[in-house]
């Protein structure tokens, strides 16, 4: 298992993005398939960093790209990433309609 040094067991390694670029993305032809989930993914700036260092790599081509997503935060600019990944799925999560979506995602 890899574990960064400067990072404890329990640290959020995930949101260390320069680790995971030198550490795991660095393997890029051993990488196939990557799946993002939790808490929101499209708002999330490691998500960002990662999809993009893919496509500027080459990598992508070769990679599918699974998203577990509320949709929130997805902007044109990741969607236009996403022509470069050899797929993309996309499992929408859906809390409630109208007033219970409100309710439960208020502001």
């Amino acid at each position: 298992m890899l574990r960064s040094p400067r990072h404890s067991a329990r640290a959020r390694w995930h949101e260390d993005f320069d680790w995971s670029r030198n550490n795991l993305f660095s393997r890029g032809d051993a990488i196939k398939n990557v799946y993002f989930t939790g808490g929101e993914p499209m708002i999330s700036k490691y998500v960002s960093k990662a999809v993009h260092h893919f496509v500027k790599t080459g990598i992508s081509t070769h990679i599918c790209l699974d998203l577990n997503s509320s949709i929130a935060g997805l902007n044109e600019d990741l969607i236009n990433s996403f022509v470069n990944f050899e797929s993309v799925y996309f499992s929408a999560s859906i809390d409630g309609f109208g007033s219970v979506n409100e309710y439960i995602r208020y502001p």
